[in-house]
């Protein structure tokens, strides 16, 4: 459906100058298939997408656009003049409004070295080749996203990290603990993996090593969940800061996204032990943190 909002009108003598606005439904579709041609965005069931970060794409096209109707001025003869236009508008598909699927969703650089981090459809065949090589048998169809295998100096593990589809499902929560999300980390030589949750920062939490500037957004723990792997003890604080401040404040070479920047700090015994600067060249799953945690919040009734 397309609704017209007359903006103005202006009697010129012979015509009425008309400026109307234009509006198309909003079309939504989930995994690139198509759920509604005239969706309500402002519904909790549309908030639950982004907080379980399902695949979906929902847009509208907003235009004006002046006319002038013969006098005297009548809604008729304004609709006749504006047929083509809301025809057009209503010839709309969701493929029309489908979001590129970057090839890489997150670089993550940690001292020097670059993990990538990709859509399920995107990963590389190497990629899911050293996951199964390790874990023989293992159901790629429950990942949603998935990274490249990256050594974790801690762990002392090459580490592929994965977002699985169950994780997406409903309001995270480890025991009566609530979750902005979970990220399963398989540790290749070990054949083992654990669970990193990542939580909320409390209020009364004070990490004396991030610049006073930066907003701190979450802070992570791991489950290790698996007999026979050893986890040590350490976390993760997760902040946005202008890059300047961060980068001198961990002797961090320059590396940004063309979209968007997010930092975090690896920690055990109170000691930092690396930094990590998370960089996004497009919007992707990943790419909008304070909106993720914003809508987690709201989910778990913290706000």
């Amino acid at each position: 459906m397309t609704n017209v909002t007359v903006l103005s009108t202006e009697d010129l003598g012979e015509e009425t100058k008309v400026t109307v606005q234009i509006e198309s439904s909003i079309i939504l579709s989930v995994n690139r298939e198509l759920i509604s041609s005239n969706y309500d965005s402002e519904t909790h069931e549309h908030d639950y997408l982004h907080t379980d970060r399902i695949d979906h794409d929902h847009n509208s096209r907003v235009y004006k656009i002046t006319v002038w109707v013969d006098n005297p001025y009548t809604l008729e003869k304004l609709n006749v003049l504006l047929a083509d236009q809301i025809a057009e508008s209503e010839n709309v598909s969701h493929l029309d409004y489908l979001n590129v699927i970057h090839d890489v969703q997150e670089r993550c650089i940690v001292n020097g070295n670059t993990k990538e981090h990709y859509h399920i459809s995107k990963c590389p065949k190497s990629v899911s080749d050293a996951l199964i090589a390790a874990f023989p048998g293992y159901d790629l169809s429950k990942v949603a996203m998935i990274s490249a295998p990256a050594y974790h100096e801690i762990m002392q593990q090459t580490v592929i990290s994965v977002f699985l589809r169950e994780h997406y499902v409903g309001t995270p929560l480890d025991g009566d603990t609530p979750l902005i999300c979970v990220c399963r980390k398989y540790c290749l030589e070990a054949g083992k993996y654990y669970d990193r949750n990542y939580g909320f920062v409390g209020n009364d939490e004070n990490f004396s090593f991030i610049p006073n500037s930066c907003t701190l957004l979450a802070k992570s723990y791991n489950s290790n969940i698996q007999d026979g792997l050893v986890v040590p003890d350490f976390y993760d604080v997760y902040f946005f800061g202008e890059p300047e401040i961060v980068e001198e404040a961990f002797n961090l070479p320059h590396n940004v996204g063309t979209t968007k920047t997010y930092y975090a700090v690896t920690v055990q015994n109170n000691t930092v032990m690396r930094a990590k600067q998370y960089c996004y060249d497009g919007r992707t799953q990943f790419s909008d943190w304070i909106e993720a945690v914003a809508r987690a919040k709201i989910a778990h009734n913290l706000t």
